[in-house]
């Protein structure tokens, strides 16, 4: 068996808010078609290195993202991002192999404390990549579908991390249950419309993560969540203030939101460090949720302080303290081998100045960007 590795964040784990973006303004976008994916034999054969993340209690496999890309000799839009050194080319590849920063944040204050039940509820992981979402509320009792728009992400990851966690204690995963969808969300909606009319059908909850970066697509992701959420269920959704070079804004989807009045939002969480990132609960005006077991306190855009989440500690290594990427209480990374004294430290130290670079240069057009928005 290959030994477990650090999952590497000048690698794979974007801490900066910047997805460098290939685009041709001229031409229109084609977006593929919605699909059911089915597991096959190849994909349930495959055994790829793997790193293991901790959350709270929940212990996690995730195969090694740069393994996953060598195997996808034949997916031409892994291809061409990777041809292309892009995080993201829309409508082509929408960054699935990342795992990007707000899903940790998330699932630390998901299982900071008990705040939902999971034990026989219907889960959608939107946009899930990896699927480390989909994988805790798997673990945890719920029936779990996951979308995201690349097939290439779900066979080579996404698949293969359910798969990974499930041979490991098969009777805790209800495998045979999960389902894949890969696509655009509209022609998603127009491919399951017909399965969800029952309101009964719908998601207890809806998780998302990091996907509204992209202006074009947030109409199309609040009539998913208004669409497949049960009156009574809960969304959630964790994102960066601003993205750079794409658009996308959290203040962008709020005056979706507003100008829709159907949903009411509510900040569960905002980081008082760094890139400013925020969580967002998403429930029907008019309805109360009826498995949430610690409903958020206000109904406003005023956040709950919980700065837990990012408080120091002197035992972490440099690269991830420096890097304001995560602290004890957020995830515990765990490896059988460890690089020699000196080794990790030098590299992550460049990365972590550059990233306190950014950050600076972030929050400066940040504060631009409100004041424009006062001036209008």
């Amino acid at each position: 068996m290959r030994c477990c590795s650090v999952f590497r964040p000048n690698l794979r784990f974007h801490s900066d808010s910047i997805r460098h973006v290939k685009k041709e303004e001229t031409l229109p976008l084609h977006w593929s078609e919605a699909a059911e994916v089915f597991p096959t034999e190849t994909e349930s054969a495959r055994h790829l290195p793997f790193n293991t993340v901790v959350y709270g209690n929940q212990r996690l496999k995730v195969v090694d993202p740069s393994e996953a890309v060598a195997s996808l000799t034949s997916a031409g839009d892994i291809a061409v991002a990777e041809m292309h050194n892009s995080d993201l080319l829309p409508a082509i590849y929408e960054g699935g192999l990342k795992i990007w920063e707000c899903t940790h944040n998330f699932l630390t204050w998901l299982l900071a404390e008990p705040r939902v039940e999971f034990p026989g509820s219907k889960v959608l992981d939107l946009g899930c990549g990896a699927g480390i979402i989909g994988l805790v509320a798997l673990q945890l009792g719920a029936t779990v579908h996951f979308q995201d728009y690349n097939v290439s992400v779900l066979t080579a990851v996404t698949m293969q991390n359910v798969l990974l966690n499930a041979r490991e204690d098969p009777h805790e995963y209800r495998t045979e249950d999960c389902r894949y969808f890969s696509g655009d969300w509209q022609s998603f909606l127009d491919l399951t419309e017909k399965e969800f009319s029952d309101e009964e059908a719908k998601y207890d909850f809806i998780f998302t993560s990091e996907t509204i970066y992209n202006p074009d697509n947030h109409l199309k992701l609040y009539k998913v969540i208004r669409d497949r959420l049960k009156k009574t269920g809960v969304a959630y959704l964790a994102a960066k203030s601003c993205y750079f070079g794409v658009g996308g804004s959290l203040q962008q989807f709020r005056q979706l939101l507003r100008r829709e009045d159907v949903l009411q939002s509510t900040v569960c969480w905002k980081s008082s460090q760094g890139v400013q990132k925020e969580i967002l609960e998403l429930t029907f005006k008019g309805h109360s949720p009826t498995k949430v077991v610690k409903p958020t306190s206000t109904l406003s855009d005023e956040p709950l302080e919980d700065n837990s989440l990012e408080d120091g500690d002197n035992n972490l290594p440099t690269w991830i303290k420096h890097g304001n990427i995560v602290s004890k209480n957020m995830i515990t990374w765990t490896q059988e081998t460890e690089p020699k004294n000196g080794e990790r430290e030098g590299n992550h130290d460049t990365c972590a100045a550059r990233l306190d670079g950014l950050r600076q240069a972030h929050n400066l057009v940040e504060c631009s960007l409100r004041s424009l928005t006062m001036l209008d």
